[in-house]
């Protein structure tokens, strides 16, 4: 079981580079231009107040806060959307290609021949893609708190690891959805890339503009995004909705991954 894990990370030491490289570029990039951005604060926070209320939230998650506050700038141009975005592009793209790739490069079989269960492999790619995950956020998470401290970006070191935290789990979470479908059944592997982006982006944009109609704020709750909060995480806060969706994310992708994987056909 160790052996494919580090196996798979070594076959995606490329992927693990460019995408840390990729993240820690977005971090940087965002964070270095905060004291410039910080000392036109009036002229900047009229700007925002005059665009429509679809795009303000689009990028604040419909919280009323002053984007050049430290809690303001980090939730909006960080938090809410660039870095989750990034993430969960990369969660979603491990899920769907952990067991898919060989399954279509027909190497899934001799992984099973040797004297491992389904259970075991299972467990192991799903370690693989978590493990690749959190080297990733660990680097995102460092790179933030240094250059948090070097801008003056005056927020508490614990609540920015909580940020990243959350940012983490929540991204893995639709990676889990993708890895589940991929394993359950080979006509659900079709459907895991689509499904885990429609559940991501989709409740993105439906919780982001909920607050622009009433017709859109139900449908809106159902949906994973809508208890993600950064804002509230950078003093804080934690929304139980976003606990209770993680942990039963998280087992309902052992549940029916397991179940379904054990006893499926592989192409």
């Amino acid at each position: 079981m160790i052996s494919i894990i580090t196996w798979e990370i070594k076959q995606r030491k490329n992927y693990l580079f460019w995408w840390a490289l990729s993240i820690v570029s977005i971090i940087a990039t965002l964070l270095l231009v905060y004291p410039s951005i910080h000392s036109q604060a009036d002229q900047l926070n009229k700007v925002l107040n005059q665009l429509p209320a679809a795009l303000r939230d689009l990028k604040t998650g419909g919280n009323q806060v002053d984007i050049t506050s430290p809690v303001g700038y980090l939730n909006s141009q960080l938090f809410y959307a660039t870095l989750p975005f990034m993430q969960i592009i990369m969660a979603i793209g491990l899920g769907s290609s952990l067991l898919a790739r060989d399954e279509q490069n027909h190497t899934l079989e001799l992984l099973l021949a040797r004297p491992i269960s389904r259970g075991k492999l299972l467990a192991a790619k799903a370690l693989s893609g978590l493990s690749l995950m959190l080297i990733v956020s660990v680097i995102g998470a460092i790179t933030t708190i240094i250059l948090a401290k070097l801008v003056n970006l005056q927020i508490a070191t614990v609540y920015i690891l909580a940020a990243s935290l959350y940012t983490m789990l929540f991204s893995i979470s639709f990676g889990a959805i993708a890895f589940t479908l991929s394993a359950a059944s080979n006509s659900t592997r079709r459907a895991s890339m689509g499904v885990a982006v429609a559940l991501s982006f989709g409740g993105y944009l439906l919780a982001s503009l909920s607050g622009m109609s009433h017709y859109i704020e139900t449908p809106a709750k159902l949906l994973p995004y809508h208890y993600f909060n950064p804002a509230q995480i950078l003093v804080g806060h934690v929304a139980v909705g976003l606990n209770v969706y993680l942990l039963t994310t998280a087992f309902a992708a052992v549940l029916i991954s397991w179940l379904g994987f054990r006893r499926r056909d592989i192409n």
